[in-house]
């Protein structure tokens, strides 16, 4: 209603608390000291109304003390700005007016870096081992719409023109065929090569995890 938030009121609340506890020390002070300069000093009682003015003022002043550190920055607000509920004309990057009504901009419209979509070029290849791949050969490959096999050098310079071009994020999504595995020499061949071009190679699984994060 009067734009106080309830971490205002209890930053008020607290500080209030500290002010009485400042009159309590004042007070305690004041009436140790009291003791003190009629035992030390006059060696004799003084009068009991002195004990009690001397004991308030000394609780009154502790008290003032405290309330000038705890308030000095301003009524509710817990910074040095003030009550929250006031209509300062102050801004910052990235909102509207502080106190009353927000007007948050770019956070509310503009992504974070980490939230913003990534553009993926997935290069697909099939890898083949044993019978089904032609013998004499090292056509252990096979590119996603291309019908025939080939070998790593087609597989890498592919891989290396896509990322040459730059407008996107590329990777390499692997599967088998029949007697293929990740253990077969031409997957971790493949692998190793596309570690020194610094591109990613990736399982389906992997894939659709990483085009997910992507997003």
């Amino acid at each position: 209603m009067f734009g106080i938030t309830q971490e205002q009121i209890a930053a008020f609340g607290s500080k209030l608390l500290m002010v009485v506890g400042g009159f309590a020390a004042g007070y305690l002070l004041a009436m140790l000291a009291g003791i003190g300069y009629d035992k030390m000093l006059s060696k004799k009682p003084s009068s009991p109304l002195l004990h009690t003015w001397a004991r308030r003022l000394g609780g009154l002043l502790g008290a003032l003390i405290v309330a000038f550190l705890v308030f000095r920055g301003g009524g509710f607000g817990t910074g040095n700005g003030g009550s929250g509920g006031g209509t300062a004309n102050s801004t910052a990057p990235g909102t509207g007016t502080i106190g009353g009504t927000s007007t948050s901009t770019s956070q509310s419209t503009a992504a974070k870096p980490s939230e913003r979509r990534i553009d993926i070029e997935a290069i697909r290849v099939t890898i083949y081992a044993g019978d089904e791949v032609e013998k004499g050969t090292e056509r252990f490959y096979r590119l996603d719409g291309e019908g025939s096999n080939v070998d790593r050098g087609r597989v890498l310079a592919v891989a290396a023109d896509r990322k040459r071009e730059g407008s996107k994020s590329v990777v390499v999504v692997y599967s088998f065929g029949r007697e293929a595995g990740t253990k077969t020499i031409a997957f971790a061949d493949l692998e190793t090569d596309l570690k020194q071009l610094k591109i990613q190679f990736l399982s389906d699984e992997e894939y659709r995890e990483f085009a997910r994060k992507g997003q």
